[in-house]
């Protein structure tokens, strides 16, 4: 009988934790295990993932915070009291961020063994991020975080966690080898950001770098629709030397024609806990630029592969980005350097951990950690 594991997920968007639970749950389904996947109704990285069946509700993200917090209430309640119908003891339940409290609650309930994957630091506000803490504290068997940084940030149960980092399928890294050379001589010089489509997120300080830079080219991938877009820029004039592209469900596109990756993270505001536009944009050879702080300091290599600067500097940055576009010499090796980096993180390792993990969470209750030789954070 196939092992049973049951993943919760909320928003089904393409923004990068369902993007990593789709793949998890992709190499989990191969390796025979039966997998039912509850989100969001919208098509994303978890909609018709082979191997699985999905669950969907009607849930997204509301702009007035009073309205959101509504619907996000109402959702855990529809988790709770679905899970609790189905949910049998012993089963697998995969939290996918804090998010999901009334699925951990409902497996906790059931006598069920509950993993959460944690990607983030920055919940707001502060005293929703304290109780979804705490519901992981209680419901928890297990804790995995994205990277180091994170699991330094937010302990919650030190002794049942562990560190997996974010990795790239075989895939995608099989999609970058058919990539031809891009010289920064033989076209022009084109940067890319894709993120979600908030202030915090260094929006506005990639505008204004292309303000700066009116000789480089720069693409925007924004999590997002056309009309959200339009609303955000309302009243503002966009440089020549800009595109916004709405929401990708493939990015590979970009990836092979662009020269730099950036990432431009307020740390006051925001703090990537990982950075997987940053490493999958390594994977392409791309020299990056990402934050000093966070996640991102575990992928880049200081001056070798990329840079890590302060977004609000955007001078400073305005002057890496022509450093690396006018040299080639430096572009090559900082290029070499970037894919040489980005091979630490192939789904190899990362999978194998996974299947250790879940097979002691499945044939014993004791330290797993022991058993498994995981470090714990």
């Amino acid at each position: 009988m196939k092992q049973k594991i049951t993943a919760v997920h909320l928003y089904n968007d393409y923004s990068g934790s369902p993007k990593v639970l789709a793949g998890n749950l992709a190499f989990l389904a191969q390796e025979g295990y039966d997998i039912t996947i509850h989100c969001s109704d919208q098509t994303g990285p978890l909609s018709d993932i082979a191997g699985t069946s999905q669950q969907v509700f009607a849930y997204a993200p509301e702009s007035n915070k009073f309205r959101q917090l509504l619907r996000f209430l109402n959702i855990q309640l529809v988790l709770f009291l679905r899970l609790m119908k189905q949910l049998e003891p012993g089963e697998l339940v995969y939290i996918n961020t804090l998010l999901p409290f009334g699925a951990a609650i409902a497996a906790r309930v059931r006598g069920c063994k509950v993993i959460y994957h944690l990607h983030e630091t920055s919940v707001k506000p502060a005293i929703l991020k304290g109780f979804l803490k705490l519901v992981a504290k209680w419901t928890a068997h297990r804790l995995i975080y994205v990277s180091q940084f994170l699991a330094n940030e937010e302990p919650i149960k030190p002794a049942k966690a562990s560190v997996i980092p974010n990795s790239l399928s075989e895939e995608f890294i099989s999609k970058t080898l058919e990539l031809p050379s891009t010289e920064p001589s033989a076209q022009t010089f084109t940067c890319l950001m894709a993120c979600s489509l908030r202030k915090y997120k260094g929006v506005d300080q990639y505008v204004e770098l292309a303000r700066l830079l009116p000789a480089i080219q720069f693409e925007l991938v924004l999590n997002a629709t056309d009309q959200e877009i339009s609303t955000y820029f309302q009243g503002t004039t966009l440089p020549d030397n800009l595109i916004v592209f709405p929401r990708q469900n493939d990015m590979h596109w970009f990836y092979r024609r662009v020269h730099m990756v950036l990432n431009l993270s307020l740390p006051d505001q925001w703090v990537e806990t990982f950075g997987l536009t940053l490493l999958e944009g390594m994977c392409y050879g791309r020299p990056v630029i990402g934050p000093a702080v966070g996640g991102p300091v575990e992928l880049i290599d200081h001056r070798v592969s990329g840079f890590m600067t302060d977004a609000y500097d955007t001078m400073l940055l305005a002057k890496q980005i022509r450093q690396i576009s006018s040299n080639p010499l430096i572009y090559h090796s900082f290029s070499h350097q970037a894919r040489r980096r980005a091979n630490h993180y192939s789904s190899t390792k990362t999978n194998e951990k996974w299947i250790n993990l879940l097979s002691g969470l499945r044939n014993s209750s004791s330290n797993v950690s022991t058993q498994l030789g995981i470090e714990a954070a």
